[in-house]
């Protein structure tokens, strides 16, 4: 079991398991928070092309991670292009990342997840996320953007500018502005902690 501790006190992540801890108490991450538009979204889609596109970003996210952090990476071939996408935007772009792939949860709505890229982008502070899914679907791109701003606001990181980064099969990549949004993600919160509550009552009822 693989504990990696993060720079606040009582918060850890767990790797195994994807866990999020904090004073020992599991909290719900931020694919937990928009489980309901993730499941409208790929309700039709294939076990196994989820299992597929999860393998892949698992891949890319670690591959791209290494050459921020060391300068080169390794990927599987059927990856490259992606790799080859993101070696592309930085090239292209001028970034100075001040997180990378660093777990963080929010103090008051106590909720977790891991930011992928946060920092100087072209002289603005940004908050990136990185997609290799065929499609990038804004409303949940916005959401999971959103909830994950509220969590950097919160520690006292100022937050410019949100984007979706989406490397793509042929090797290029598109970079994807959104919009600040509070009543989505405050809804989504909002909902599963009602959810949670119920559940609580119905077991003490038992």
């Amino acid at each position: 079991m693989i504990l990696t501790e993060v720079s606040m006190a009582d918060f850890y992540f767990r790797e195994q398991g994807h866990v999020y801890l904090l004073d020992g108490e599991e909290l719900p991450c931020v694919s937990d928070l928009c489980r309901f538009m993730h499941k409208e979204i790929y309700k039709d889609t294939p076990v196994w092309q989820m299992e597929q596109a999860a393998a892949r970003g698992t891949a890319v996210h670690l591959a791209t991670e290494v050459l921020d952090r060391q300068g080169a990476a390794d990927i599987e071939e059927e990856y490259l292009p992606y790799l080859q996408a993101y070696a592309a935007f930085r090239t292209q772009h001028s970034v100075s990342w001040e997180l990378i792939e660093q777990p963080f949860y929010h103090p008051d709505h106590r909720y977790a997840g891991t930011i992928d890229r946060y920092g100087l982008l072209d002289g603005e502070k940004a908050l990136v996320d990185i997609k290799t899914t065929y499609t990038v679907y804004r409303p949940l791109c916005a959401a999971q953007l959103n909830l994950y701003r509220l969590m950097l606001i919160a520690r006292g990181y100022d937050v410019q500018r949100l984007y979706i980064l989406h490397l793509k099969k042929d090797g290029t990549y598109k970079l994807i502005p959104f919009p600040f949004d509070n009543d989505v993600p405050m809804a989504l919160i909002t909902l599963h902690n009602a959810l949670q509550s119920r559940r609580k009552r119905r077991n003490k009822n038992v």
